[in-house]
């Protein structure tokens, strides 16, 4: 590990415990979320907990993106946000479809989903897209092709052959 990677450790590590004090701020936010079904928690709450998982999940989407390579990462962005784009819509639509269904009214239908998304804190479903979303687009983001050079155009023509067999017919003086 190098000394540059290492120097990020206690920026990372400040921006974890800080994400577990914002509760403690006073942002005068309230219960922004309520309804007939009563308030949701305080939204200092459920903002420390969003940031929770960003601090969480960032420096590992960071270090997949850095590693894989272009093509890897777009794939693994497409997959990452398809299953979290599915499981959002899953969670907060049987949410929303269960209170419209108890409640027999569909006027707080987006607040209610928004309240879903905003207290489902165990899953982290909104990072997850986002994590899906930057592996996709920028970390999987096309590179302008090189032009090619003549040893390269030379090497593409030529066939390919097996690097053993061609070592062994090296070796054997053929």
């Amino acid at each position: 590990m190098n000394l540059a990677r290492l120097a990020l450790l206690p920026l990372w590590a400040a921006a974890f415990w800080g994400s577990l004090q914002v509760h403690r701020m006073d942002l005068h936010l309230g219960h922004g979320l309520c309804g007939p079904w009563g308030c949701g928690p305080p939204l200092e709450a459920a903002i420390g907990f969003h940031l929770f998982w960003i601090t969480i999940l960032l420096p590992a989407t960071i270090g997949v993106g850095l590693y894989l390579s272009n093509s890897k990462s777009r794939d693994v962005g497409r997959i990452l946000l398809f299953v979290a784009v599915v499981m959002t819509l899953g969670i907060v639509g049987y949410d929303v479809i269960t209170h419209a269904i108890q409640s027999r009214t569909i006027e707080y239908v987006f607040r209610r989903g928004l309240l879903t998304l905003v207290t489902t804190i165990d899953v982290p479903m909104m990072q997850l897209v986002a994590a899906g979303a930057l592996l996709r687009y920028y970390f999987g983001r096309e590179t302008p092709s090189q032009p090619e050079t003549q040893s390269e155009s030379q090497s593409e023509s030529q066939p390919d052959t097996d690097p053993l067999e061609a070592a062994g017919q090296m070796a054997s003086g053929a």
